[in-house]
């Protein structure tokens, strides 16, 4: 969505609200697929922006894709500790990643199981265990 040029986006606020077309009348019109007007129009409603627009190109990027603050990663779980906790009695992977989804609920959706299959050789094979269906 990002490729429609401030140019094009006008033209689209445009024939939207002075020309009153069609979603799929504009998107021929503009020369872009209807979803990409949809997700522009939405944009707009969501944003206030009204016809005719007395902002400059600048501050319409800004209204129709603001700033998006930076997000922090989930904590990645401490490998050295799997290892440890795989090597004793009645421990499973399960138990490990529902202790990891305790101590971190909005933590990784997935998370990844490393496990080594030869020490000396430090081979690695990785695993994902999916619990969102």
């Amino acid at each position: 969505m990002r490729s429609i040029e401030m140019l094009t986006a006008r033209e689209i606020l445009k024939l939207k609200y002075e020309k009153e077309l069609t979603t799929r009348d504009i998107a021929a019109s503009a020369g872009c697929s209807k979803s990409s007007v949809s997700n522009l129009l939405k944009r707009a409603k969501k944003a206030g922006v009204s016809w005719p627009l007395d902002v400059s190109d600048v501050q319409l990027l800004q209204l129709l894709y603001p700033a998006v603050p930076a997000s922090t990663a989930p904590p990645e779980p401490d490998m050295n500790y799997v290892y440890a906790e795989l090597k004793r009695k009645g421990v499973t992977l399960t138990l490990l990643w529902d202790e990891y989804k305790q101590r971190h609920p909005d933590g990784h959706p997935c998370m990844p199981l490393v496990v080594a299959t030869n020490p000396r050789k430090q081979r690695q094979r990785r695993f994902w265990r999916h619990l969102s269906f």
